[in-house]
């Protein structure tokens, strides 16, 4: 029995079963290694309670996933022209300032932030696989590799201040520990600023 996300009740039940997977986007290409790929189970539970929560059954460990992360927005132009918009529109409609704090949670290599730069030179990612954020850092983009939480956020306001903007580009949806996500949002955002969880634009 997997606990709520949300408020921790352990009053849930499987409403879809799909079996067995292998950890997505840990692709091998070897065909015998694809085929004998570690497993888990891939069911979505649903909270009973008044929450009614809904969210994945199993929880990976989250190093395991993203230890070694293989996909990168930077590969495809499509993404990378949505990402490279984001701060455009932003920009357009709340305007970006000079000093503007820009975070990026779930920053992968840099992409967004990259564009971001254009607007203003304080920006910062955060990216829990150590292979994307080397890349970020690489190419100047200052990213720190760990997880995102309460008690990275309150380290990061007292190095750097209170975040004008927060991106965070389908990076949510994975996060198992949401109160503490949230809680973290909370601390280090301005009460006046932006907080985006985009797959489209901002809305």
């Amino acid at each position: 029995m997997t606990k709520c996300f949300v408020c921790n009740s352990n009053s849930t039940e499987t409403i879809l079963d799909l079996g067995n997977s292998p950890v997505a986007n840990n692709l091998e290409l070897d065909i015998t290694k694809s085929q004998n790929s570690k497993k888990y189970p891939l069911n979505l539970i649903l909270c009973k309670s008044k929450c009614t929560h809904v969210q994945i059954g199993k929880i990976v460990d989250q190093k395991e996933i993203f230890n070694d992360y293989y996909y990168m927005p930077s590969i495809s132009k499509t993404l990378t022209d949505h990402l490279q918009s984001i701060p455009i529109d932003i920009n357009q409609r709340f305007k970006i300032k000079n000093d503007s704090f820009i975070v990026d949670i779930g920053s992968n290599d840099g992409t967004f932030l990259e564009s971001a730069a254009n607007y203003s030179k304080k920006i910062l990612g955060i990216d829990p696989a150590k292979n994307l954020s080397d890349i970020a850092n690489k190419k100047g983009i200052k990213t720190i590799n760990n997880f995102f939480s309460s008690d990275l956020s309150n380290a990061i306001k007292n190095d750097y201040g209170y975040a004008d903007f927060i991106i965070s580009t389908n990076t949510f949806a994975h996060t198992p520990e949401v109160n503490d996500f949230v809680k973290g949002l909370k601390e280090l955002i301005s009460d006046e600023e932006l907080f985006g969880d985009v797959m489209n634009k901002i809305s």
